[in-house]
């Protein structure tokens, strides 16, 4: 019974992937202009910015795993940034409030990849 559940999740899981992908190509080509507005300071408004580079990316990795020791590998450096979260806003003008994202305090480099590690914890559980 739970061999047959999981298979059913699975490839649930699959057509959701397929759908977003789909999804964050469409949404590419469109650019549509965020529903936001962010105030940076009295002066400086930003209304409708173009929303810009969507991707997906279903990767599970399990603690402990070679994959997470390659993935912690890449780390090498820190980059400093504000954090925005739905308990600790950084703005609290800013209109859209569920959401999590980071602004680097530096220039980032031009050519170099970044990558953000997110942990979510719901209840007493570890996502």
């Amino acid at each position: 019974m739970i061999a047959r559940n999981t298979q059913l999740v699975e490839g649930a899981c699959k057509e959701a992937l397929a759908y977003f992908h789909t999804l964050s190509q469409q949404l590419n080509v469109l650019k549509p202009p965020s529903a936001g507005r962010h105030v940076l300071d009295k002066q400086t408004v930003f209304r409708g910015l173009p929303q810009l580079n969507f991707r997906v990316d279903a990767r599970r990795v399990e603690k402990g795993s070679k994959e997470q020791a390659a993935w912690l590998e890449r780390c090498k450096k820190e980059v400093p940034t504000w954090l925005h979260t739905p308990m600790v806003p950084l703005n609290r003008k800013v209109e859209i409030r569920d959401v999590v994202f980071v602004i680097p305090k530096e220039r980032l480099e031009a050519g170099k990849h970044f990558q953000a590690r997110v942990m979510l914890t719901l209840g007493e559980e570890e996502l």
